[in-house]
């Protein structure tokens, strides 16, 4: 028996040369994994996009309409700081803002005793007319009444004193709140609160709310035509009358509605007790709007 010698490579069936060996070309070497299946067609590649379309088309209504809360929720907050305007006026003077024609009207008041009066007056759904264009009101139809500085459902008001900037809102003071003052051809103003302790009905009295002027004298008998777009200019509750909130896109159209026709969506009120809410149209003949008001026997549609 052979003894092997010491250093010598142990035999494993191939040469030393054979293990050490390096590639040469011809040999095979393994390669990353890759994909060779069948990419999409044209038909399926439709097919996906159809239904992301569909998912969107779902999805939009949803997401416009949280919108849609989400700036009715701050028009409410809005005019409910308005409200404390009013609220701070009364408590300091002991008696309800006079009207001023053609000057500040209330406007200014409240300014001076809310710091924040200039912002919290517009509603986000109708904020300042930008740029140079016609403002929107100039296209209302003859009958309603409007001129170019009035306002839209969606589109402030311009109340053209305070030098060059004006005054801008989307909120309408109760006139029967005014302490007098006012052409005694508009409005009797016997019927007027002139004072805090004249208000009766502080939980149904309103003192601001969504319109398309600066204010407006409301009566029981007021039956103005509706146009949910532009409003109805006739001094009284046609200029609360716009579908500003809860209200779907053909209750907004700039068509006066024919008469006897149901009036759509609702408004923002605060009233004199503070609080604030929502108000379906119909339902603002049965508010306190002056003293010694009445509701109507047969509210409007």
């Amino acid at each position: 028996m052979k003894i092997p010698t010491a250093g010598a490579a142990p035999k494993t069936g191939r040469s030393t040369a054979t293990q050490l060996r390096k590639p040469v070309f011809g040999d095979t070497v393994s390669k990353p994994f890759t994909y060779q299946g069948k990419a999409f067609t044209l038909i399926e590649l439709l097919v996906v996009i159809a239904i992301i379309a569909i998912l969107a088309a779902m999805l939009l209504p949803a997401l416009s309409k949280a919108k849609q809360k989400g700036q009715a929720i701050q028009c409410l907050n809005n005019v409910k700081q308005m409200g404390l305007a009013h609220f701070m006026y009364v408590n300091d003077f002991g008696k309800t803002v006079p009207y001023a024609q053609y000057q500040n009207l209330w406007m200014a008041a409240y300014i001076q005793l809310h710091g924040g009066a200039n912002k919290v007056r517009l509603c986000p759904v109708a904020p300042e007319h930008q740029g140079s264009s016609a403002r929107k009101s100039t296209s209302a139809p003859a009958g309603a009444g409007m001129f170019a500085e009035c306002g839209t459902v969606d589109e402030a008001w311009l109340w053209p004193t305070n030098g060059a900037l004006g005054y801008h809102g989307s909120f309408a003071f109760n006139s029967w709140l005014y302490g007098g003052g006012w052409p005694s051809s508009w409005a009797d103003e016997k019927l007027a609160f002139k004072s805090e302790g004249s208000v009766q009905h502080t939980a149904t009295t309103p003192v601001l709310g969504d319109s398309v002027w600066v204010d407006a004298w409301p009566k029981a008998d007021n039956k103005p035509s509706f146009n949910g777009y532009y409003g109805w200019n006739d001094g009284g509750m046609g200029r609360f009358l716009t579908a500003r909130h809860a209200a779907g896109p053909s209750d907004k159209s700039k068509q006066t509605s024919p008469p006897g026709s149901p009036y759509k969506g609702a408004i923002n009120l605060v009233f004199t007790d503070g609080h604030a809410q929502s108000v379906r149209l119909p339902k603002l003949w049965e508010l306190t709007w002056h003293r010694d008001y009445v509701p109507p026997a047969k509210l409007p549609p």
